[in-house]
């Protein structure tokens, strides 16, 4: 009988263990989620002063109303992706907002930034593009 209570304290011992380390990574992973939220939110407002355009906070604009307006603006024009830049700008931005769940404020920058580089443009029609962008919310 002595063997079986050392076996029952080790086992409640090992399971505290794994308890105590599941908390902690636990703890360590939701810290990690916060910081790379707030690293997200800086990066989205230093690209902003990057491109000198206005950061939105996230829910400024109603995502429905947007998608429909980007979806709008593209039909008008007639799948012509000839368009280049404005196209594939609001492509991107109709993509990241619907089918992947991001925030329409931070997409708007992140997006801008990614068309420019594809497109080769400078900062000044990215401005314009999305001030146009911006007005159509």
């Amino acid at each position: 009988m002595i063997p079986r209570k050392k076996e029952g304290k080790n086992k409640f011992l090992t399971i505290l263990k794994l308890a105590i380390f599941s908390l902690a990574f636990l703890f360590c992973f939701t810290q990690t989620q916060a910081q790379e939220s707030l690293n997200a939110s800086n990066s989205i407002h230093i690209l902003a002063n990057q491109l000198d355009v206005q950061a939105y906070p996230n829910g400024t604009f109603d995502s429905d109303i947007a998608f429909l307006a980007l979806v709008n603006e593209m039909d008008k024009m007639n799948n012509d992706f000839s368009i280049g830049l404005q196209y594939r700008y609001y492509w991107l931005v109709s993509v990241d907002i619907k089918r992947n769940g991001f925030p329409l404020e931070e997409s708007l920058l992140k997006n801008l930034n990614k068309a420019g580089n594809e497109f080769g443009v400078p900062n000044s029609t990215l401005k314009k593009l999305y001030k146009k962008t911006i007005a159509l919310f």
